[in-house]
């Protein structure tokens, strides 16, 4: 018998499954293919975080709160699992999109150049 039974074993739904049992629950995840596989929305090696975001500001205080995370997972388990780099917004001077980018940046005191 299991408290929670999580259909995916993709990011969202490993990440669903790490919490719930590290809150105490007893958890099954259920997928199509083994863990991890080619099919899931996390395969490959790279993955990005953003910080200003060209869609809205909204994500800004995730991305934050996810890094928190990540360091707590490298503590846990005692290895590198995020390396910070860095990224460049490139678009058209008057690309809603680009200024978007700007904005979140600015309105989460964040620099661009």
């Amino acid at each position: 018998m299991y408290d929670v039974i999580v259909a995916g074993g993709g990011s969202m739904g490993i990440a669903a499954a790490y919490f719930r049992a590290k809150q105490g629950a007893s958890v099954l995840i259920l997928d199509k293919y083994e863990i991890s596989n080619q099919m899931a929305s996390h395969h490959g090696v790279t993955r990005m975080l953003r910080l200003s975001y060209g869609h809205g500001s909204s994500y800004v205080p995730l991305a934050l709160e996810s890094l928190k995370l990540w360091a707590e997972l490298e503590t846990s388990v005692g290895k590198e699992l995020y390396r910070k780099t860095g990224a460049i917004t490139i678009g058209y001077a008057d690309s809603e999109f680009v200024e978007m980018a700007i904005e979140s940046a600015i309105s989460n005191k964040f620099h661009t150049k």
